[in-house]
């Protein structure tokens, strides 16, 4: 959840909108920003040791998420913002009708803030911060379904860009020399595309993924029988299993040496694990 820094606008692609609610009640108040660092009185420290925006998981499906959110170009009093936290936290639970989300710890220091809370499932995580991470059994179907989407998105980028580059190669002096209206042009290049179109059929790919255990690159067909689940993670943030092992993930996550998997928000992150029960 860091906001982006100099730009009082907009967040960071793939941040929750929970930022946006620190920020807007960091704006609406003044005081001095660097204070020493403190963290509310907990029985454990749940923040100290990370520094990007973070998601783990136990054996039960609850969610801890730990956020940290870069607000060093703006100053503001920090004191009421823990308090703040907490009766959103608060108005959420009434709203549904249920306690699904629990404030665990908050902290901050020169600017960064950093706060830790509990959720019972992904639905209240992905209402709460606006999200759309889905965990569920592993299915190699679906891990198809979006390699496939990918790759036509990208192809479709491409055939536009040529299409660009098309219409700069073809003056209107060169379109006189022929004979030719512009849109007379335009109408031929669109029959010509819908024949390419009709005339082809359409490209399939499998998801590949890579193997956490070596690096190697294989096929998604090779989870099946593990009795795997999955994360589909479509903004960048990191993720930790509390009681699991991450077993692969597609080019959109990185697996880290301290056991943390990293999606970058560039597309869909796929990351296949088991867990340990």
């Amino acid at each position: 959840m860091v906001y982006a820094k100099g730009d009082e606008n907009h967040l960071k692609a793939g941040k929750t909108v929970f930022s946006f609610i620190l920020l807007t009640f960091a704006l609406g108040l003044t005081g001095c920003g660097k204070q020493k660092y403190e963290y509310n009185a907990v029985k454990e420290d749940y923040l100290s040791a990370y520094d990007r925006d973070t998601i783990i998981m136990d054996n039960n499906g609850d969610i801890l998420e730990i956020s940290v959110d870069d607000y060093t170009d703006v100053t503001f009093d920090y004191s009421g913002l823990s308090d703040y936290i907490k009766k959103e936290v608060d108005d959420y639970n009434a709203k549904i009708g249920k306690n699904k989300i629990n404030f665990l710890q908050y902290g901050q220091s020169d600017g960064i803030v950093k706060s830790a809370i509990k959720y019972n499932d992904f639905d209240s995580y992905n209402d709460f911060n606006n999200m759309d991470v889905k965990f569920t059994l592993y299915n190699e179907e679906y891990c198809n379904q979006i390699a496939n989407e990918e790759f036509a998105r990208k192809n479709a980028a491409m055939e536009a860009e040529k299409d660009e580059e098309d219409d700069e190669e073809v003056t209107d002096a060169e379109l006189a020399e022929a004979g030719l209206t512009r849109e007379e042009y335009e109408e031929r290049k669109e029959q010509q595309r819908k024949e390419k179109e009709e005339g082809k059929a359409p490209e399939v790919v499998t998801a590949t993924f890579t193997d956490a255990a070596n690096g190697e690159i294989v096929d998604a067909s090779v989870v099946n029988g593990k009795n795997a689940m999955m994360f589909t993670v479509p903004n960048a943030i990191d993720i930790k299993l509390d009681g699991g092992k991450f077993l692969y993930m597609n080019s959109h996550a990185a697996f880290l040496e301290d056991g943390t998997v990293r999606t970058d928000g560039n597309g869909t992150a796929i990351v296949v694990f088991i867990m340990s029960y």
